[in-house]
């Protein structure tokens, strides 16, 4: 159990060598890393309401009947 639990908090910080650069010296402190998030976020928000209305779309939309579709030979 071990093993897996440093694996997985290593593995989650590729960029900092193991026992050359601590967590708190790999934090950026770069402007505007608040912006792109919530530019992403925004995008992602805006993805999930269209799925939802696609979505509920499909759900409304019968199906054509058998007459109409065309058939295809192959």
């Amino acid at each position: 159990m071990g093993c897996y639990v440093r694996a997985t908090e290593v593995g989650r910080q590729p960029w900092i060598v193991y026992g050359y650069m601590r967590t708190s010296e790999a934090v950026n402190p770069a402007g505007g890393l608040r912006f792109g998030l919530y530019v992403v976020m925004a995008v992602y928000a805006v993805l999930a309401v269209l799925t939802v209305v696609v979505l509920r779309r499909f759900r409304y939309v019968p199906a054509a009947p058998a007459e109409t579709r065309e058939e295809v030979t192959v």
